[in-house]
C-alpha cells in the first residue's frame, strides 16, 4: 500500500512521538483558556471598514476564528490523509465541548457573559475551520500524486 505524501512529516516519527502532534492544539486551548479569564480581555485593532461591516459584533469574528484555528488544529493532529468520518465528527463534537465549557466558565469571569450565540459562533467557526483544512490537505493531496506520477517528485 502506497503512503500519502501528506503523512511525510509523521512517517518518521516512531508510535510514542506521534503525541507530538497534540502538542499544537492542547496549547491553543490552554492560550484560550488564558484569554477567557481575563475579565477585559486585549482586542486586536481592526481596520475601520470591517468594524463598520461587523456592526459591534467583532466579538464574534474571535470566537470563530480561534475555534476555526482549533479546528484546523485538531484535524493536522489526527494526522491520518483520509480520517473516518467519525474522526471528523468527534472534531466538531470536541470543539462545541470545549465552546460550552469556555462559555459556561464565562459566566463566573467579573465583566464576562456567557452567550449562546457565541458558542453557535465557535461550531459554526469549527466547522468552516475543519472543512477548509480537510479541502486544503484533499488537494494537497490529489496534487503531490499527479506531481509524482509525472516524474516531477520522487
Amino acid at each position: 500500500m502506497r503512503r500519502s505524501p501528506v503523512l511525510a512529516l509523521t512517517v518518521g516519527l516512531s508510535r510514542p512521538a506521534r503525541w507530538l502532534r497534540w502538542l499544537a492544539p492542547a496549547a491553543w486551548m490552554g492560550l484560550m483558556s488564558f484569554v477567557s479569564q481575563q475579565s477585559s480581555p486585549p482586542e486586536p485593532r481592526l481596520p475601520s471598514g470591517l468594524l463598520a461591516f461587523l456592526g459591534g459584533h467583532e466579538d464574534k469574528l474571535f470566537h470563530f476564528v480561534e475555534f476555526a484555528i482549533l479546528a484546523m488544529l485538531l484535524r493536522l493532529a489526527l494526522g491520518t490523509a483520509r480520517p473516518k468520518l467519525r474522526a471528523l465528527l468527534m472534531v466538531v463534537v470536541g470543539c462545541a465541548l470545549f465552546a460550552a465549557t469556555d462559555e459556561v466558565h464565562q459566566a463566573f469571569v467579573p465583566g464576562r457573559d456567557a452567550s449562546p450565540l457565541d458558542g453557535l459562533t465557535d461550531v459554526a467557526g469549527a466547522v468552516s475551520g475543519l472543512l477548509l483544512t480537510h479541502w486544503v490537505l484533499g488537494w494537497a493531496r490529489y496534487r503531490l500524486g499527479r506531481l509524482s506520477q509525472s516524474g516531477r517528485i520522487l
